[in-house]
């Protein structure tokens, strides 16, 4: 049986001094006391707030969330190790829960409940259905995967997988430990009952950006972003496969709200992937406002409001005709009479205050 002192909890921190004081309060404030909390300062541009008192351990170059992980795992002395991302704020009994459950399971770990803190406007109700970092209200024995916003593992296990994968940088790194561990034979808990509530705040303009962070990982990993035939694979299966599915999903559950924001995702996708292509393949940019055009034609709203004026670049790749067809073509099945119909940028338009691919 594990113990409280068995513990020591980390926050992986990035620029998120809006909030890393409200987040260690409340692991300062659990109903269990726990050997260390270290902060993992991912180099970033902006100090932590003073007064937080923690152990803070900084690379002097941002390196990523997995290797923010790996460098708690490396600094961590005890047997167990535990986590909340640095926007998140956990209930006062969260770890308490999250140690019972490892304890009566005989679990590799445990994760719990994140709610989002906030859900009055659009981005943030979106992403409060479509970006849920939970598994529902029930005692699950081997989910998925555990959501890596709020975690409790025992450190023999990661260590004995090798960790986390470096090569993710941003997502998804919960996703593919969990399958490590998984594929060595551990078992895994999901624990509704130990919650904690995520302080990220979206706009309209922000969340699609967020999103497609989501699933671009994965395409990374499977080689999506190596050549253009991975980067042209992407536009139906990923970018309008995505959409249409949260279209269809929105419309059944008369979240009609949400449609607007379903619609754009091929759009927003498309720029992404070329942004993360070009960047990752040192190629030159190309003038993504074509994309912008395809939406602008089928509606009074002009996407060209959100691409960043430096990347209207006059740039003709070989292979963007090739994308800007292909893209046309799913396009075209894609945008029906009933779908045309819902885009009613007016409201979109006039709350502007941002740009989707910053």
């Amino acid at each position: 049986m594990f113990s409280p002192s068995d513990i020591t909890l980390y926050v992986p921190y990035f620029n998120a001094g809006r909030t890393i004081a409200r987040c260690i309060e409340s692991l300062k404030n659990q109903s269990i006391q726990v050997s260390e909390i270290i902060i993992i300062d991912d180099g970033s541009e902006e100090p932590l707030p003073d007064g937080l008192g923690c152990r803070v351990v900084k690379h002097g170059v941002n390196k990523g969330l997995s290797a923010g992980r790996n460098t708690a795992l490396r600094e961590c002395k005890t047997k167990l190790i535990g986590s909340v991302d640095a926007d998140v704020i956990a209930d006062k009994n969260w770890l308490e829960l999250l140690l019972n459950n490892l304890n009566d399971s005989s679990v590799a770990g445990v994760g719990g409940c994140m709610l989002e803190k906030y859900q009055e406007n659009l981005g943030d109700s979106w992403r409060a259905v479509h970006m849920a970092q939970n598994w529902g209200e029930e005692v699950i024995q081997n989910p998925r995967f555990l959501f890596g916003a709020n975690t409790l593992f025992t450190k023999e296990c990661l260590s004995r997988v090798g960790g986390y994968d470096e090569d993710l940088r941003t997502n998804n790194e919960d996703r593919t430990i969990s399958e490590l561990l998984y594929s060595h034979g551990f078992k895994l808990s999901y624990e509704p009952a130990a919650r904690c509530y995520h302080l990220r705040l979206d706009s309209t303009e922000t969340i699609l950006s967020a999103y497609w962070g989501w699933h671009h990982a994965k395409g990374l990993k499977e080689g999506d972003f190596n050549s253009v035939e991975g980067l042209f694979s992407r536009i139906n299966r990923v970018n309008f496969g995505i959409s249409n599915y949260r279209y269809d999903l929105d419309l059944e559950n008369d979240r009609n709200e949400f449609l607007i924001l379903d619609l754009l995702i091929p759009y927003v996708f498309a720029c992404k992937d070329i942004l993360f292509y070009c960047r990752k393949n040192n190629e030159p940019i190309p003038d993504l406002s074509e994309i912008a055009k395809l939406i602008s034609t089928e509606s009074s709203y002009d996407l060209e409001l959100f691409i960043p004026e430096y990347e209207k670049a006059n740039i003709r790749n070989g292979w963007f005709d090739k994308y800007l067809q292909i893209f046309k073509n799913c396009l075209s099945e894609f945008m029906t009479v009933e779908r045309l119909n819902s885009l009613d940028f007016t409201r979109w338009k006039e709350e502007n205050i941002g740009r989707v691919l910053e």
